[in-house]
């Protein structure tokens, strides 16, 4: 199987502190992903609902709904991979958020770079799955 190309995947960061908003986009552009960017709930849900995202990078705690409230109500009718960045990083929180339906949770302060390695963990694995599938059916 080839190599996996990040260039194809669109990554949706949300996050209200601005600071964050631009490193984390600059950072997943350097890096060859296609990266939009939200302030909060409320404006992740109408990109949610114009674009298809690999994946979502969530914060938890943010004004309005939180991101394991937005976490949620995505998981009603998306299975697109959530990874939640927050501050909190109690184990509690941690099982609150992957019970709301996140793939995953990363806690604030994070390397760069373990948020690229958890993207392409998260966004390959469907790939993976599909190509698995896809192989099989061949054979068959």
């Amino acid at each position: 199987m080839d190599k996996i190309s990040p260039d194809s995947f669109h990554i949706l960061v949300v996050d209200d502190d601005q600071r964050i908003r631009s490193l984390l986009k600059k950072f997943l552009i350097q890096n060859g992903y296609w990266t939009s960017v939200a302030t909060n709930a409320e404006h992740a849900r109408g990109l949610v609902m114009a674009f298809k995202f690999d994946l979502i990078v969530l914060d938890v705690m943010m004004p309005g709904d939180s991101g394991i409230q937005f976490t949620a109500e995505i998981r009603k009718d998306d299975n697109t991979p959530i990874l939640l960045l927050t501050a909190k990083g109690e184990s509690s929180d941690r099982i609150m958020g992957l019970q709301a339906g996140a793939d995953d949770y990363l806690a604030k302060p994070f390397e760069p770079e373990e948020l690229l390695l958890l993207s392409l963990i998260h966004i390959s694995e469907p790939t993976r799955r599909y190509a698995i599938s896809y192989a099989v059916f061949c054979l068959k």
